[in-house]
This record gives structure tokens, sequence and C-alpha cells, in this order.
């Protein structure tokens, strides 16, 4: 692929991934309205699901993105049993002579939670989930999302201005 298809396809990532925003702040603005105590809230495993939903898809947009990179940049899909923290470690590290880091340390670690839960939630039934970490990873995805969506267009902007990557084709 060309540095402009590059670009082109991980802005366009990009901006659909910063529309999980708003939904992210409803879903929190949604809670808070209709929950007197959100220590005390049992939730029902639809509320449960809804919520997980919303929040597995912080890690998942992301992973869509570094994924792409790590296909199109840096010639390789980590494809160990655990390839999905490979992946953030991959993207948190410079691959020389292909690119800078996509993600500063700070990220990775805000998103390393997620990742956890996306295991969780891909693994035990909706009516499983505990609501405390949910909800405690709901608190913390719009921070997620804004370090995220910080990171990759400042990681597009420095490929742009060095001229390209080496083709990886």
């Amino acid at each position: 692929m060309t540095l402009t298809e590059v670009v082109a396809t991980l802005d366009a990532m990009i901006l659909e991934y910063e529309r999980l925003l708003p939904t992210v702040h409803e879903a929190e603005e949604k809670l808070r309205r209709e929950i007197a105590d959100p220590e005390a809230w049992q939730p029902s495993p639809y509320d449960l699901g809804a919520v997980a939903f919303i929040v597995v898809n912080v890690y998942v947009g992301v992973e869509r993105m570094l994924t792409y990179i790590a296909k199109q940049i840096d010639g390789f899909v980590p494809s160990d049993p655990s390839w999905h923290r490979t992946l953030l470690t991959q993207m948190s590290q410079p691959r020389l002579g292909r690119r800078p880091p996509v993600l500063r340390e700070e990220t990775v670690a805000e998103l390393s939670p997620f990742l956890a839960f996306r295991h969780v939630q891909r693994n035990i039934y909706t009516f499983d989930l505990q609501w405390p970490s949910l909800a405690q990873l709901l608190q913390d995805a719009p921070q997620t999302v804004l370090l995220v969506t910080e990171d990759l267009p400042a990681f597009v902007d420095v490929i742009q201005d060095v001229g390209g990557v080496p083709d990886a084709n």
C-alpha cells in the first residue's frame, strides 16, 4: 500500500473510533441520572451486557487499528497465544527503520484493563459480570479514548512528516 492509502485508512479508522466518546459519555450520564447509589446498584443482565458492549469496544476499536498498522507497516501481526498483549507491546515500541512507537506507555497502561476485560467478556456469561469492575472501566473509558485519539493522529502525522513507511509487503 502507498503512504497515502495507509494514512487515509488510518484517518478513517480514527474518526470511527472517536465516535465512541459520545456513546461512553451518554452511558455514564444515563447511569448517573438513573442510579441514586451506583455502589449499591444491582444491574440486570441486560444492563450489564449493554455497558459491557460499550466498554469492550474501547479496546476492540484500538486493536483493529493496531492490527492494521502491524500488518501494513511492521509487516507482521503477532500470532502467539497472547497475541493481543504482544500487539500492545509491539505498538509501544519503535520498529527500527519502519516507524516510531504508535502508543505511549501511559496509553498502553490505560488500555491494559480493557484488554483484560475483553478476555473476560468473551469467556463468561453476561450475568456473571461484576458491576463494580465494569463501572470502573466505564468511568475510565473517556480518558482512555482521549489518550488513543491523541496518540494515533500524532503517529499518522509523524509518518506523513518523514515521507512514508518502508514497503512492508
